[in-house]
């Protein structure tokens, strides 16, 4: 890594890690990453290691998927058996978490202005407007 004039690190090629410096804004650097991490779940192996997961969302119609299922397996293979739920309501991906941030997680769920709280609501949305079109309502 080379230093510049002001002293942070940067990285001379892209197998050195660039160190966060500080904040940004409000929001630390480990929101930064979990919301990156939602938007590209594909950048690294999500959860390695761990292999008890819990559903943190609502409940879904017909059975698909209930609040507080829960999974034993790497997140990998939960989103596999999930696929075809997963398809029809991809934000449910975000609330399969790790069985030791339930309490995290759902105290997010309830609490308006995180990423969190608006995938559990655009899945809520999601489920009101699957059972209006089951009704016939409009």
């Amino acid at each position: 890594m080379s230093n510049n004039s002001n002293n942070t690190k940067t990285a001379t090629n892209k197998d050195e890690p660039v160190e966060p410096v500080g904040m940004v804004g409000m929001v630390g650097m480990a929101e930064i990453a979990e919301i990156a991490g939602a938007a590209n779940s594909t950048a690294k192996p999500r959860y390695e290691g761990i292999k008890e997961f819990i559903y943190a969302g609502p409940s879904l119609p017909q059975g698909k998927l209930k609040e507080y299922s829960v999974f034993l397996g790497t997140f990998a293979e939960v989103a596999e058996y999930l696929k075809g739920t997963l398809s029809e309501f991809p934000e449910a991906e975000k609330l399969i978490v790790p069985r030791t941030r339930l309490a995290e997680i759902s105290a997010k769920t309830k609490t308006p202005g995180n990423i969190t709280n608006k995938y559990y609501n655009d899945i809520v949305s999601a489920v009101n407007k699957e059972t209006k079109e089951t009704k016939g309502e409009e």
